[in-house]
């Protein structure tokens, strides 16, 4: 029986498994990441995917995630979320692909996010596929869109559930860098770029089109803090929003919306108490009493925003 260890897991579970034809994946997992998702989602475009998460009950479901896994279900019907109620909780952590020809099952450590597939030390390995299928769950499972689920209390706005709960007091215990949202070097705002990066007419580019710029000094001085080029990540803020975003550009330069550029840009100028669609000045960020985002790093996947006055 073949062992499969960190760094092949994603592709021999996840690339092989789907470039070999298969379509169709069901997922049992302890935890599981929105951010994950949407990438696995999205980088194979005919996979649909159900996934159980087995200590809902347990720890709770974040806020976000819950959001996240509802958004992707919808826009994209290749995703089906359950989460287990039932009063035992579900640690395992296995994945069986499903054809008409051959299904193909793995089991061992991996949780369904970056870290299980690719950050942590992990085991999985191949089983036979009818002892993996009697530890899913009949009963006691409740989809994401359940509209009752809000009654269910558990979907829970802390990352975690030891003590502190508050995001903000977990965030201040965690590596932080503060990115200016205008140009310090030229002391002005960025006419093209940045906040006003939809600011072109000539291009009918949508104008709340933004992103939040890094400068290559931060990346200079902290070169592990942000996640690579094109890797989805949760972005949550103090207001308690939340988006699902990427590095992007070259040299890692910008902080986009995954899904639309726009979002982020909509939301700074509700924030800033500026009409949408309009340039963002620098005497908007003056009016507003600050002028560059703290960003704290929870995890691989998951960073706070502070941008409160």
């Amino acid at each position: 029986m073949s062992l499969i260890y960190q760094p092949h897991i994603y592709e021999k579970i996840l690339s092989t498994p789907y470039a070999s034809g298969l379509r169709s994946a069901k997922i049992i997992t302890g935890y599981a990441s929105s951010s994950f998702i949407y990438h696995v989602i999205h980088e194979f475009p005919e996979l649909k995917l159900e996934i159980t998460i087995g200590m809902a009950r347990q720890n709770g479901i974040s806020k976000w995630d819950h959001i996240e896994y509802n958004r992707i279900s919808s826009t994209t019907n290749r995703l089906t979320v359950n989460y287990y109620i039932g009063n035992k909780p579900i640690h395992i952590k296995g994945l069986y692909w499903e054809s008409q020809k051959r299904d193909i099952a793995f089991a061992g450590s991996s949780n369904f996010s970056w870290n299980g597939y690719r950050d942590f030390l992990e085991l999985m390995t191949a089983v036979p596929t009818e002892e993996l299928v009697v530890a899913f769950p009949e009963n006691d499972i409740l989809s994401c869109n359940n509209p009752d689920i809000d009654d269910m209390n558990i979907i829970v706005d802390s990352i975690t559930s030891q003590q502190p709960k508050n995001l903000k007091d977990i965030a201040l215990t965690k590596e932080v860098v503060h990115v200016p949202l205008f140009s310090e070097k030229q002391q002005r705002m960025h006419d093209r770029s940045g906040l006003n990066w939809g600011q072109r007419p000539e291009y009918s580019r949508e104008p709340n089109q933004a992103y939040i710029p890094v400068p290559k000094s931060i990346h200079d001085q902290h070169p592990d803090f942000f996640p690579p080029k094109d890797q989805e990540f949760t972005l949550l803020t103090d207001d308690g929003e939340s988006f699902v975003c990427v590095m992007a550009q070259d040299n890692r330069k910008a902080i986009e919306t995954r899904y639309d550029n726009s979002i982020i840009g909509r939301y700074f100028r509700k924030r800033l108490n500026v009409e949408l669609g309009n340039y963002v000045s620098l005497d908007d960020l003056e009016r507003y009493g600050r002028k560059s985002l703290s960003i704290y790093k929870i995890g691989c996947d998951l960073y706070y925003s502070d941008c409160s006055v």
